[in-house]
This record gives C-alpha cells, sequence and structure tokens, in this order.
C-alpha cells in the first residue's frame, strides 16, 4: 500500500519585531511646517480675523498642490506670537472690516 503524502508541518509565523502603527495614525496628517509658524503672513491674519471661514478663502478657490494648513498654523502663531499687530490688520482690511479684540 502507498502512503499518502503528507505536506510538511509548518510553524506558525513569527509576530514581526515591529508593532504595526493604528490605521489613524497612518492616515493623520503630517505636522505643520515650522517655517510657516514663525510670523504672521497677510493670509494668516485672514485667516484669523474671519475665524478660519474656508469658504471666504481663496486658498480652496485655487488649483494649489498642498491642502491648506491654516487651520493648525493660526493657534501656534497666537501661542507663539500673540495676536497680529492692530497695524498690520488695518493695512490689510479697510477701516470698519476689522472686528476690535482681533
Amino acid at each position: 500500500m502507498m502512503a499518502l503524502f503528507q505536506p510538511p508541518l509548518h510553524h506558525a509565523p513569527e509576530a514581526p519585531a515591529f508593532a504595526p502603527l493604528p490605521l489613524k495614525a497612518i492616515a493623520s496628517p503630517p505636522t505643520v511646517s515650522h517655517s510657516i509658524t514663525q510670523t504672521w503672513t497677510d493670509q494668516a491674519i485672514k485667516c484669523h480675523v474671519s475665524d478660519a471661514d474656508c469658504a471666504s478663502c481663496d486658498i480652496p478657490k485655487g488649483n494649489y498642490s498642498f491642502a491648506c494648513q491654516m487651520a493648525k498654523v493660526v493657534p501656534v502663531l497666537i501661542q507663539t506670537l500673540g495676536k497680529p499687530d492692530e497695524a498690520r490688520l488695518r493695512k490689510i482690511f479697510p477701516v470698519g472690516l476689522v472686528k476690535d479684540g482681533f
């Protein structure tokens, strides 16, 4: 009688030497570039004054190769530099368009 073929016994694969990252960690966007959190740009000021109202912003309407980071940049600027200078606000916006206290 002929012996039936039995494949060799395989051991369970060993666990990887690293722990895989959770999906949320992989899908989260990269951190904000340090260079854009160093000074109040006109765009950052406009975002701050509009309370980050993307509907009134030019960036989402343009054909840019990047996603707007202002919602992340503005809080960093406020924390590190304080609110934008009043004179700079008046230079960017006509009188009466900026609420006091910005």
